[in-house]
């Protein structure tokens, strides 16, 4: 933050028309996008941009501004690097790195295929180069893109040599955080173990370091990965933080963090069925399908669209968004970038099924058999090829089938709606099968705190002639209306902690425990620290737990 504010400060010494300006406001521009002011980077370059005579200080700060809006606009990274690779004479190593992040700014715009010819060029201008620190800078989008090919191991190889040669070798390219796109890999491939600690690492670092950029990516990544981990609330509380940390370039909606939060806070909401987050999730449906600048945001408001009209029981509406996100779920292979998930074939089939479109559903289960039949090995992907197939034939043993191969999976209410669909699908003769079924179904939807869907469960089990077991999420048995991270939090404010000390203590942000905080208010009917206190002392002192 120093070295920016100084290098600003030469610059707006250096008189206009000095020759030096041009490479003074590239300089600016670098030190801005490592501190992630993107506001001012974006007003630098509109007012600086007749400084920048030479070629190669206007393809830097081209680069510069190319990095720092990949937390918002991917169609601008795409422009950026692409008018910056038009400049004559750009040298080969900044040629590279424009090249590498072009690939990952066409990939979070939605256009994988595209994205793979510029990351081919950067790996073999790399080759020529005869430079091991070009070769490196191409690692993470040659990784991501293997991941999208389906060729997952390769990916999680690429990302991994990315991760161990880049501070090794000092870089500092025009691409960063490669230990983030790894964790983006992790959390598509199921590997959450992996996912959560690169995230914690990466957190922590961030928060010591005081970037707030880099704060962003990985509450952002948290989210996604505490969604898949079936920690609604957490998960909520994460993603209205990044969301809260929008500079002003972003206006709460614009980006790809943005996006992909509103899309994790609409997907609990959705689990949760709470009245007031539904309302909302129709609202960021509706916001995400009208995204004009970035074709995989439209994709996303499309599903979430499907989902919330489902969630309405308006079956037309459903299968008709639906039928515009069939290529990010069923065309393809899934980019790392995107927040869905394979297992989003299965509702896709279901929500096709529900409206009549049998022969749609069909397309959908045979374009994700043919996919799986080329990656057998792809995590998971077998039990939801079995999933989809089982919804659109009726089959009951087919679900049974993807009972068995989902106890590996980590994502909780995938494997809760594996086995309230298999409980479902089994007839009333085989209602000794199927209620285990649906009371283990029960208890992940439970314990997650997705209580629409716990509600769903608990009617098919009456129907069975069942009185539903009872069971709530996961909270601390001294004070149950909170979860067990919020019960982490109030520990700590209980003994004075601000939210700045809690955030250091937990490795988060001081706006996710913000959120936290909001959310435990809420619960407990209060609306300050001082009633907090008066609660605290009321109850037994909440104890931190080990």
């Amino acid at each position: 933050m120093v070295a920016s504010q100084l290098s600003r400060r030469a610059l707006d010494l250096t008189p206009p028309g000095d020759p030096g300006r041009g490479a003074l406001t590239a300089e600016t521009l670098a030190y801005l996008r490592h501190t992630g002011q993107g506001a001012e980077a974006v007003r630098l370059m509109t007012a600086g941009a007749g400084d920048l005579a030479d070629p190669v200080a206007e393809a830097e700060a081209r680069l510069s501004l190319a990095v720092l809006s990949i937390h918002y606009a991917p169609a601008d990274v795409v422009e950026q690097c692409q008018r910056a690779l038009e400049l004559p004479g750009v040298p080969m190593a900044l040629r590279i790195q424009l090249l590498s992040v072009l690939s990952l700014g066409l990939d979070l715009f939605g256009d994988a295929s595209a994205a793979e010819q510029p990351a081919r060029e950067a790996v073999s201008t790399a080759r020529a180069s005869g430079d091991p620190a070009d070769e490196v800078v191409a690692l993470v989008p040659c990784a991501i893109h293997a991941l999208t090919r389906g060729d997952w191991r390769q990916a999680i190889d690429l990302a991994g040599e990315a991760v161990a040669r880049w501070p090794a070798e000092g870089m500092e390219a025009g691409l960063s955080l490669p230990e983030a796109w790894k964790a983006m890999i992790f959390i598509a491939v199921t590997r959450l173990d992996e996912a959560f600690a690169l995230i914690d690492a990466g957190a922590q670092a961030a928060q010591r370091d005081g970037i707030s950029a880099r704060i962003r990516v990985w509450s952002m990544l948290r989210c996604r990965a505490l969604f898949s981990a079936g920690q609604l609330a957490d998960a909520r509380a994460e993603a209205e933080a990044a969301i809260e940390m929008t500079d002003e370039i972003g206006d709460g909606s614009y980006g790809y963090i943005n996006h992909v939060s509103l899309y994790i806070l609409s997907s609990v909401a959705l689990h949760t069925g709470d009245p007031a987050e539904l309302a909302q999730a129709r609202r960021s449906a509706a916001r995400l399908h009208q995204a004009q600048e970035c074709p995989s945001s439209r994709r996303l408001g499309a599903w979430l669209l499907a989902l919330v009209a489902d969630a309405d029981g308006d079956a037309d509406t459903a299968a008709r968004a639906a039928l515009q996100a069939l290529d990010p779920l069923a065309g393809g292979p899934l980019p790392a970038t995107s927040p869905q998930m394979y297992a989003d074939s299965a509702a896709l089939t279901r929500i096709l099924l529900e409206a009549g479109r049998h022969a749609d559903a069909e397309a959908v289960v045979v374009r994700l058999q043919d996919f799986a039949a080329l990656h057998p090995d792809f995590p998971l992907l077998e039990c939801t090829v079995l999933h989809a197939r089982a919804l659109l034939d009726g089959d009951a043993d087919t679900a049974l089938r993807a009972v068995a191969l989902s106890s590996a999976d980590p994502r909780p209410l995938v494997r809760a709606r594996v086995l309230e669909d298999a409980g479902r699908l089994l007839p009333d003769v085989r209602a000794a099968e199927a209620v285990p079924l649906l009371e283990e179904a029960l208890a992940f939807y439970a314990a997650a705190g997705a209580e629409r869907d716990a509600a769903r469960v608990r009617s098919l089990l009456r129907a069975r002639g069942v009185r539903p077991p009872t069971g709530g999420p996961r909270s601390a048995p001294e004070w149950p209306e909170l979860t067990e991270s919020e019960f982490v939090v109030v520990s700590l404010v209980a003994r004075g902690a601000t939210n700045r000390e809690v955030a250091d203590r937990l490795y988060l942000s001081p706006y996710t425990v913000n959120s936290h905080l909001r959310h435990v208010f809420a619960k407990l009917g209060i609306r300050s620290r001082v009633e907090l206190a008066r609660l605290t002392a009321e109850r037994a002192m909440p104890t931190e737990r080990g």
